[in-house]
């Protein structure tokens, strides 16, 4: 069965991100532990690490005035959240700012993950914080949030 184009989305930000290491010229190893909807608390064995999650996708009628008849094509906003997880030892605060530069820098490589339905990818905003890992050790943390803007034919996210 084939995948929605969501679906395709949330997979190629997934592989993009796994990419992010030392060994490919960024400055930490983020992408050696990453989740799509991760459960639980951070475990110290998955740190660094990020969270990705697809949280709301607002469709819009395209070509047409928003009015269903004589639709064409449906425009989407995806809004994606990848949550970043690093250990509390010291300069948390540093770790954190290069993790998300690390993200900001990856998506700027290529805003459409070579998906040509892909029309591009807007950071949003980020904000970091201090965060429960396993047995209540501090973990820090920060979100970024991204918006993916894509399309499909109208009823239809396969296509």
């Amino acid at each position: 069965m084939a995948d929605s184009r969501r679906e395709s989305i949330v997979a190629a930000i997934h592989t993009a991100l796994q990419t992010i290491t030392t060994a490919n010229g960024y400055e930490t190893n983020l992408g050696q532990h990453g989740f799509k909807w991760k459960g639980g608390p951070w475990q110290s064995g998955e740190l660094p690490g990020y969270d990705l999650r697809d949280v709301a996708d607002e469709i819009n009628a395209a070509n047409n005035g928003g009015s269903t008849v004589g639709l064409n094509r449906e425009d989407h906003r995806l809004q994606v959240e990848i949550h970043l997880a690093t250990s509390a030892a010291a300069e948390i605060d540093k770790q954190l700012r290069k993790m998300i530069a690390d993200v900001y820098k990856k998506i700027g490589t290529n805003r459409t993950f070579g998906l040509s339905y892909v029309r591009t990818t807007w950071p949003r905003n980020d904000a970091m914080g201090l965060i429960q890992g396993e047995e209540g050790d501090a973990v820090g943390g920060a979100t970024i949030k991204i918006e993916v803007l894509y399309h499909t034919a109208p009823f239809n996210p396969y296509a």
